[in-house]
């Protein structure tokens, strides 16, 4: 099933991403724009399932614990969602929209109110193998001044 292959295959790996992506990130003062970079992962399962799991933003809130829910809608073609950010005694939310998709591919979106931000995931097949691919996601985030002074940049870096 989808669910055993997110857990076995993607979750794990999308993990350990974190991790690395976390070490990696840096940013811009805050209250300004923050590019948290980009983590990549390679993941033995097929792009076209990769791809379906990690588009699968309802999803999203089982491997990121910041993430409280993300509700989708599809809009004259594009996909737009509502997501929910909840930490101890703050919320926070933003809708998004897709602005670029490539089937089994590419999605890229930048958000539309609410909490500013905007990234790309790339699935790319791995040459001469059905079976694997690697996952490239980049983030960004305005950070409301009034959460910059409760939040440090590791801790967004974490998201």
């Amino acid at each position: 099933t989808a669910a055993a292959v997110h857990s076995a295959a993607l979750a794990p790996p999308l993990g350990r991403a974190a991790l690395s992506y976390r070490r990696r990130a840096t940013a811009a003062r805050m209250g300004e724009w923050v590019q948290l970079g980009s983590c990549s992962t390679r993941v033995e399962v097929p792009a076209s399932t990769a791809f379906a799991l990690i588009s699968d933003y309802p999803r999203w809130p089982e491997w990121s614990p910041w993430l409280d829910k993300v509700e989708v809608r599809s809009d004259d073609g594009a996909t737009t969602s509502r997501w929910f950010l909840r930490w101890k005694m703050v919320n926070v939310n933003w809708t998004s929209k897709n602005v670029e998709e490539r089937p089994s591919s590419l999605v890229r979106w930048e958000s539309t109110s609410g909490l500013r931000n905007g990234g790309r995931t790339l699935v790319t097949p791995e040459a001469g193998r059905v079976d694997a691919c690697t996952v490239d996601i980049s983030l960004r985030y305005q950070i409301p001044p009034l959460i910059s002074r409760v939040f440090s940049t590791e801790w967004v870096a974490g998201f």
